[in-house]
């Protein structure tokens, strides 16, 4: 006999069948979905963490740990500024007048990155193939002599001080010579060393990994592409036979180190100790700066010039899109992707006292093209207040080297190695 109130009921508990089964495959399709970004995710992270554990040189058994420097206790180490006293030794080379004409960019129309005919030099010297520096030491050790003065000297290049002063944001392993000699301390890179590639979005959740799939997109090609685009875009700049200033010729031993159209300041640094330290030895600084630029006109001052660099295009928030109406946000996202570039940018600006920094955005024409770029836009600043913008405070910086030179100062006369550990945050001394 029908019954119409068991079919309702069976009708009912089979719809509730298929809602379920409707909604276990909604379920299991979204559960397949978050399953392949979460192995995407995974995959991107397991290749970052491979290529922050990539060492710079491998320590051998023969190596002896001498001491090891915490990330975490370097913010902590301050000089006064004003206790820091800088003096000029010497001019060499050029610097041409900056020209103001390149900052008028249409981001419809940006102007292309300029195409050398020929390679450019990109090598920056060494601190023992500069000539100046060490006849800088001899003079300086021969004046100390004749003083009967016992502080210690300490030599090194810009590119150097600015690696170890940024060191605290520093993702990738790099390390650098050491020579202590009696009252002598020379700072050195290696041959073809890391620290002669500028990184591309080091501070990144999403840093370039060496194994990408686009070759154009590693690791060393993308830091290869930066150095070039900062040279070209340095000469790029300039006016045209539009000379500043003009001092002796520069003496490097290496004839593939740069020397066109840039000025090196030599200096000499009194470094003071720590404050609450109990190391009371004076220290002089010897080294070199770069000057890429002068201002024309009443300001005259003069001009460090660099740049950062985009090769990812197909992002809702590429350069082109962001240029115009948010440059806030684009350059807060660019300080918290470049942190540790940035800091060495105007650590260098701050050793060759180069009041303004030149800030250039530079972009692939397209995707897959790595040689030709476009200049988007060039910001001005006065270094020490971009400084403060991006959170590097000038006495800390300088706490910083003087902390890692006090660890180096006390042993006795060797070759060390500094190496950035790839595991963890900190700088370990070898001997």
């Amino acid at each position: 006999m029908y019954n119409k109130q068991q079919t309702t009921q069976a009708f009912t508990k089979k719809q509730k069948e298929e809602d379920i089964l409707y909604s276990s495959k909604i379920k299991t399709a979204e559960q397949k979905k978050q399953k392949i970004f979460q192995q995407a995710k995974m995959a991107r992270i397991n290749a970052r963490h491979r290529m922050f554990t990539e060492w710079s040189i491998e320590p051998t058994p023969s190596w002896t740990v001498e001491c090891e420097l915490m990330f975490n206790e370097l913010p902590k180490k301050v000089i006064k500024p004003d206790s820091i006293k800088i003096e000029d030794v010497g001019f060499k080379g050029k610097v041409l007048y900056y020209d103001k004409k390149i900052e008028n960019i249409s981001i419809k129309n940006p102007p292309v990155l300029l195409q050398l005919t020929k390679d450019i030099s990109c090598v920056i010297c060494k601190t023992v193939h500069d000539q100046t520096l060490m006849e800088m030491v001899a003079e300086e050790e021969k004046t100390m002599k004749e003083n009967k003065n016992d502080s210690l000297i300490i030599v090194s290049t810009d590119q150097i001080l600015a690696c170890l002063m940024s060191a605290v944001h520093s993702k990738y392993s790099w390390h650098l010579t050491i020579e202590k000699k009696g009252k002598k301390i020379i700072i050195d890179k290696e041959d073809n060393s890391i620290i002669d590639l500028l990184t591309v979005n080091e501070n990144s959740i999403y840093a370039p990994t060496q194994d990408n799939e686009n070759k154009a997109n590693n690791l060393q090609a993308l830091g290869y592409e930066a150095i070039k685009i900062n040279e070209k875009f340095r000469k790029q700049v300039l006016i045209k036979n539009d000379v500043a200033e003009q001092f002796g010729n520069v003496s490097f031993k290496n004839k593939q180190s740069k020397t066109q159209d840039v000025l090196y300041r030599y200096r000499k640094v009194y470094l003071p100790p720590l404050m609450h330290s109990t190391n009371k030895t004076n220290y002089i600084l010897l080294t070199r700066g770069e000057i890429h630029a002068k201002n024309k006109g009443s300001n005259n001052s003069y001009i460090y010039v660099c740049t950062l660099n985009e090769y990812i295009l197909k992002s809702h928030k590429n350069w082109r899109s962001q240029i115009e109406n948010q440059k806030g946000a684009l350059l807060a996202n660019e300080i918290k992707n470049n942190t540790c570039k940035l800091h060495k940018f105007i650590c260098q600006a701050l050793l060759s006292s180069c009041e303004d920094i030149k800030l250039g955005f530079v972009s692939r024409k397209s995707a897959n093209d790595s040689e030709n770029h476009n200049i988007l836009s060039i910001q001005s600043y006065k270094t020490k207040d971009f400084g403060s913008q991006i959170g590097l405070k000038e006495e800390n910086v300088w706490g910083i080297l003087r902390f890692i030179i006090d660890n180096i100062a006390d042993r006795p006369d060797a070759k060390y190695v500094v190496l950035k550990d790839p595991l963890k945050s900190l700088l370990r001394l070898y001997c």
